[in-house]
């Protein structure tokens, strides 16, 4: 029995020694310690959160997209400033790797009229070049491509309406001018009305639409329906025959299934041009399919006339919060009369794309297209619609 007791008393003296150095290594770390403090990847994730763009504040921010579509990618930066009564200032310079460059500045007024009315103002040049160009009409050939530069300067202002909260009226007032430098002037002439080097035109526009919009978001939703009309007129200030006017009709549908986690997505947007009393709208200011938000698969501008029609669907889920997955197929075509239009003449494109967002808002776009004229890869900002 003695022997038992001593064996047990050494058991549990030994134990408190164990117990005895763990606590004391443990107040020992403690001193060597700081405050918890988050990971690098926690903080790079809290600052992309806090930026303007996903926080809704105010500031300096990146910017990145197209300088004009076809410029290739583009990179820059811009200052936000939001104001009481939903005013808001934004300001954006982007330089692209082909050189191209933008100057953006928009302003958006105090709301009048109990919120239903806001004024808005923008000013934007843009120096776009090796803008691509294949010739006019549904049936042209990449062969004929050839290039050029374009140097848009837009200032607008005009009224926004609500009489509704699904309901949105607008009317504006513009004035546009560019020139163009055409890299072969007669592949160019050979086409459409396109002026060559060291020409310009002039336009004053009047432009007036409607939306019906029951999305959460233009930016980005998961569903709603999105119904617009608008109808523009530019006169040419000194009188070259370049008039014309240019209306579109639109609709959007997304139908969303299992708590949102798919969406189906339905997009329709037709465009017609019509020259005033015989003249030749210009071919830079003509409606136009291929591209990162028109027929995927093909190359930008591709097919180029009068008038356009465009059909796309997609099948979206949403393998997180803020990424998107999408199979899409797109088809169109272009006329120089509507009355050309016919099923038949399609073009079609289909692929898959993987879609960064915010709320409310498309981050960044990321796609594989293919079409009968081959693959392609887009990589640009904001939605396909």
């Amino acid at each position: 029995m003695l022997t038992l007791a001593v064996a047990l008393s050494s058991s549990v003296l030994a134990q408190d020694t164990r117990e005895q150095q763990i606590a004391a290594a443990q107040a020992e770390k403690v001193k060597t310690l700081g405050d918890e403090a988050p990971s690098g990847a926690e903080t790079t994730i809290v600052r992309v959160m806090k930026s303007p763009l996903l926080a809704g504040t105010g500031g300096v921010f990146p910017w990145f997209g197209s300088v004009y579509e076809g410029t290739s990618f583009g990179f820059g930066g811009g200052y936000l400033r939001r104001m009481p009564r939903r005013s808001e200032l934004v300001a954006v310079a982007g330089l692209s790797i082909n050189g191209s460059t933008v100057l953006r500045g928009e302003y958006t007024a105090p709301r009048l009229a109990r919120g239903t009315i806001q004024p808005f103002a923008s000013v934007e040049w843009a120096r776009a070049n090796g803008v691509s160009f294949y010739g006019l009409g549904n049936e042209t050939i990449t062969a004929q491509r050839t290039d050029y530069n374009f140097d848009p300067l837009t200032i607008k202002a005009g009224l926004g309406f609500r009489p509704a909260s699904l309901i949105l009226l607008t009317a504006s007032v513009e004035r546009l001018g560019f020139r163009t430098e055409v890299t072969q002037p007669a592949l160019a002439f050979s086409a459409g009305p396109l002026p060559s080097d060291n020409s310009s035109l002039q336009f004053n526009g009047v432009r007036v639409g409607a939306a019906f919009d029951t999305r959460t978001s233009p930016g980005y939703s998961t569903r709603g329906t999105l119904l617009r009309a608008t109808t523009a007129f530019y006169s040419e200030t000194s009188h070259q025959p370049y008039d014309f006017q240019q209306s579109q009709l639109e609709a959007v549908q997304l139908v969303p299934l299992v708590r949102e986690q798919f969406v189906l997505a339905f997009h329709a947007l037709a465009t017609f041009t019509d020259g005033s009393g015989g003249d030749s709208p210009p071919l830079a200011l003509l409606p136009y399919l291929g591209g990162g938000a028109t027929l995927r698969g093909f190359g930008t501008r591709r097919f180029v006339d009068r008038d356009s029609l465009l059909l796309t669907g997609e099948y979206r889920w949403r393998p997180s919060r803020y990424v998107d997955m999408a199979l899409f197929l797109d088809a169109g075509q272009v006329a120089t009369v509507r009355e050309q239009m016919a099923w038949d003449r399609l073009h079609t494109s289909w692929g898959i794309g993987a879609r960064f967002h915010g709320p409310g808002f498309m981050a960044l776009r990321l796609e594989y297209a293919r079409s009968a004229e081959g693959a392609r890869v887009v990589f640009t900002t904001g939605g396909p619609f």
